[in-house]
C-alpha cells in the first residue's frame, strides 16, 4: 500500500487516507504488517503512516512496539515533531520534555491536541506530568 501511495496523485492519496480507517482498526495496533510498515516507511509515505498511527491511537494508548517504531522513524528520517503526537503518551518524561518546546510552537489546534493527548488519554502520564504544575 505504501509503495502505491507514493506513486499516485493527490486525489487518489486523499481517497486512500479516507478509506483506511476500518481496515486499520480491524488489523489493530499489534499487527505485524502495520508495525513493519511503520518501521520500513518508504520515502513519500509519511502522511499515510501518520494517518495510520492516528487511527490506531484515537481510542487507545499506543503499544510499546508502536512507540518504538515511531520513535525510531522520527529520529532517523521524519524530523517533523507532529509525527510523535499520536504516541506522546508512550514516551517517557524526558522525551516529552525535550519535544514540548517544538510542539508548543505549532498552531493552536495542534497544541490543543497535544495537551488533550497528554492529559486526557492516559492517567498514568498525567500523574507523571505533575512536574508541569510544581
Amino acid at each position: 500500500l505504501a509503495t502505491i501511495y507514493t506513486a499516485v496523485n493527490g486525489d487518489i492519496k486523499r481517497v486512500i487516507l479516507r478509506v483506511l480507517e476500518n481496515p486499520v482498526r480491524d488489523m489493530g495496533m499489534g499487527s505485524a504488517e502495520i508495525l513493519k510498515l511503520v518501521e520500513n516507511c518508504p520515502k513519500g509515505a509519511e502522511t499515510l503512516i501518520t494517518r495510520i498511527i492516528h487511527i490506531l491511537t484515537e481510542k487507545a494508548p499506543p503499544s510499546r512496539e508502536l512507540v518504538e517504531k515511531v520513535r525510531d522513524l522520527y529520529h532517523k528520517r521524519v524530523s517533523d515533531v507532529r509525527f510523535l503526537i499520536p504516541v506522546l503518551t508512550g514516551l517517557d518524561k524526558r522525551e516529552i520534555i525535550s519535544v514540548l518546546p517544538k510542539l508548543i510552537k505549532l498552531s493552536p489546534p495542534v497544541v490543543k491536541e497535544v495537551f488533550n493527548r497528554l492529559l486526557g488519554l492516559n492517567c498514568k502520564l498525567s500523574e507523571r506530568l505533575t512536574f508541569l504544575y510544581v
